[in-house]
């Protein structure tokens, strides 16, 4: 088969868990499909591509446009109907007439929420509900997103399949203190700390919870670690800022902006624990991204997450500083909990494979390409 992925995301700076997807699949595909050709629709001659350079199964071809949605509604329609595709892979939105067998991967449909998302965003929630509808076959990567496309989109529950994905190869334990404790005084982190990553605009990732539960237990003298809130600043930013200045914690508390990737491993290894309550993910990365480097982890208890997380974190209400603060004393007073964290949290990231997710895509290619 001739099989085209729209792999725009590589380049992303800020859609971390798309690029991850599409880097790491694609990958895995052309490692493992051999008998098949690929054309990688891009955006960019990123060194990602470089990768594939002679290889003749595999044809990187730059589509350009004024504006994604130029893009994706005029020059990559145009592309794909020039290319003699057996099938397409496209994420969230499906141009304009397609003619060929298409699987959309659609991670969630947080944009289709009636608040948080918006404008720009909400519509993007709509133009992916359309494509949901139009697509041939829909991907998701959770059992709770699948659901969820199945009731909001009113599309047959045999036209959506989950295929979980996995982590970046380059998290793991950084066996070498040295390379840690390096970062750290980069950092500035000073002490013991507990972790969050994520985008610190995000009202959904409930950082004002978890900044409320770390400034109660540093008032009752519970705990004395630093807290690390790692991401993207945004408008949002100054706010979280502000209430732990009011709490005169500010030379403990740190806001690093975001972590470069060789850095990001490390940073999640040095951590005494990982919390990731947010309210809403189609999968939630990060939780496995610090399970994968032996990092304890709190997690919340709804969307995708307890799927992600199963027995390997302790899984609170998002948005309760109750359950949280509880859960945090809890872990980071119980050396043999942070162990047991450990060592169940590595074991779990090691279910997911992007192995096993390509063989399950290609699967549902030639489920619609050759039918």
């Amino acid at each position: 088969m001739r099989i085209g992925i729209d792999t725009h995301f590589i380049t992303s700076a800020h859609a971390t868990g798309n690029r991850t997807y599409t880097a790491e699949l694609v990958r895995a595909l052309i490692a493992i499909g051999q008998q098949h050709e690929y054309v990688l629709y891009a955006v960019s001659d990123h060194p990602y591509y470089h990768q594939f350079a002679g290889n003749p199964r595999v044809q990187v071809r730059q589509v350009l446009s004024a504006s994604g949605l130029a893009r994706n509604f005029v020059s990559l329609p145009k592309a794909i109907a020039q290319d003699s595709l057996d099938v397409v892979h496209l994420q969230f939105i499906l141009p304009w007439l397609i003619r060929i067998p298409t699987l959309l991967a659609v991670h969630d449909l947080y944009y289709l929420q009636q608040s948080g998302p918006a404008l720009y965003e909400r519509l993007i929630g709509k133009l992916t509900a359309w494509s949901v509808q139009r697509a041939r076959y829909i991907v998701t990567l959770s059992e709770y997103s699948r659901l969820d496309i199945i009731a909001k989109c009113s599309v047959r529950e045999d036209r959506v399949t989950t295929v979980p994905g996995a982590i970046d190869r380059r998290f793991a334990p950084v066996s070498d203190p040295a390379v840690v404790q390096s970062l750290r005084e980069k950092l500035g982190i000073k002490r013991d700390y507990v972790l969050f990553v994520g985008r610190t605009e995000d009202s959904r990732k409930n950082i004002a919870s978890l900044l409320d539960a770390y400034i109660r237990l540093r008032s009752q003298g519970q705990i004395t670690e630093q807290l690390v809130i790692a991401g993207r600043h945004g408008p949002g930013t100054a706010l979280l800022q502000a209430k732990v200045q009011s709490a005169g914690l500010g030379a403990d508390v740190l806001f690093p902006g975001v972590i470069s990737d060789p850095d990001l491993p490390i940073l999640m290894t040095g951590a005494k624990l990982f919390v990731y309550v947010s309210s809403f993910e189609g999968f939630g990365l990060p939780v496995l991204e610090a399970m994968a480097c032996a990092t304890p982890v709190i997690t919340s208890n709804t969307t995708s997450l307890p799927e992600v997380a199963g027995d390997a974190a302790l899984c609170v209400t998002p948005g309760n500083v109750d359950e949280l603060t509880e859960a945090m004393q809890q872990v980071l007073q119980n050396v043999e909990m942070q162990k047991q964290l450990r060592e169940w949290g590595l074991q779990r990231a090691k279910l997911f494979s992007w192995e096993r997710a390509a063989r399950e895509t290609l699967a549902i290619y030639e489920k619609i390409g050759l039918s």
